[in-house]
């Protein structure tokens, strides 16, 4: 049964592990809308198939379309910020661990470091990298190749019947952040809260000094792109190489 409080907000914000969610979140709140977001179906307490009788539930019951706001990282970066996030926030927040001295972003050192995150994005077991958006298009059934896309200065939007999605490339959402907001909600002027950043965190000097110092070999990179390369296309089209090989270049 789907939960009565997803049935009594104005945005759900369904996006990938870092990439703003909660700073989109505390924002719509702070401009007197009602939002929750998730990374994946479990957050909701959704199983498989459940995400399409939702919209058509919620549309029903509120007489109009849910929106869906959902962000796209660069994989590789997304993949670092949420290996950090995992190790020095999240363990502790889910009790894991009971404080930064048992962590594992505190005990190692960057060798250790280095071989964890490269053990688990070659693997593809790191916490956070599936994306959000290719469970949206799987849930949903869509196939943006066939779905007509409205192209704003922001973002880009699918609608349908019983939902409207705002598809958002992270880079212009930081860089443009109370900008797109604006637009997003129709609103000239917005109180905009960016939280959960990494700058802010007790580990962000282990956190640049690992990005300064980490080397990515070109196979791993490859991989990567080629796992997103369908999302890549759609949100950066005709710079999948360009992409790829500035991200190669960074960390190599």
């Amino acid at each position: 049964m789907i939960k009565k409080n997803l049935f009594n907000i104005d945005y759900l914000v369904f996006s990938s592990h870092k990439t703003a969610t909660q700073s989109l979140v505390a924002t719509f709140t702070n401009n007197n809308l009602r939002a929750t977001h998730g990374h994946v179906l479990r957050h909701l307490d959704f199983k498989k198939g459940d995400f399409d009788a939702y919209v058509k539930e919620y549309s029903v019951k509120n007489n109009n379309r849910l929106n869906i706001v959902t962000v796209f990282r660069e994989p590789v970066e997304r993949c670092i910020s949420s290996f950090f996030q995992s190790y020095g926030s999240d363990f502790i927040d889910f009790g894991h661990v009971s404080g930064i001295e048992e962590t594992v972003l505190y005990n190692y050192n960057f060798n250790q470091l280095k071989e964890l995150f490269l053990m688990e994005i070659s693997g593809k077991k790191l916490r956070g990298y599936d994306e959000s958006v290719d469970i949206l298009f799987n849930e949903l059934e869509i196939n943006w190749r066939e779905e007509i896309v409205n192209s704003q200065q922001y973002f880009k939007i699918i609608e349908k019947p019983c939902f409207k999605i705002y598809f958002i490339k992270f880079d212009r959402l930081i860089n443009a952040f109370d900008e797109t907001v604006s637009q997003l909600i129709n609103r000239n002027e917005i109180l905009s809260i960016q939280g959960n950043i990494s700058k802010k965190k007790w580990y962000n000097d282990i956190y640049l000094n690992f990005k300064e110092k980490i080397r990515i070999s070109p196979e791993i990179i490859d991989n990567i792109y080629e796992d997103k390369r369908s999302l890549i296309n759609f949100f950066y089209p005709n710079e999948f190489d360009r992409l790829k090989n500035t991200i190669k270049e960074l960390y190599q």
